[in-house]
């Protein structure tokens, strides 16, 4: 098959906390309309982005560094409004 190999050159990179300003200003009323955690950052970050919404667009200087740091193929984007 075509796809036998393919996982031998697949790298993941996974970056758990992107937006240090929004997850430093946490607290319990930060998102009253959402269910849990009890405490929660912001999603904005100091300059009021959202570094959630910006991985396609990357209109911030946060975003702007990781892609030139890491230029992917393929992009996914997996944020998700429920």
């Amino acid at each position: 098959m075509q796809w036998t190999g393919a996982l031998k050159s697949f790298v993941l990179v996974f970056v758990p906390v992107f937006n240090v300003d929004g997850h430093e200003r946490f607290g319990r009323w930060n998102r009253p309309n959402q269910r849990g955690p009890q405490e929660m950052g912001w999603r904005a970050t100091a300059q009021n982005f959202n570094l959630n919404r910006d991985y396609m667009k990357a209109d911030t200087p946060e975003m702007q560094a990781m892609l030139r740091l890491w230029a992917p193929g393929i992009r996914l984007y997996t944020s998700t409004c429920t």
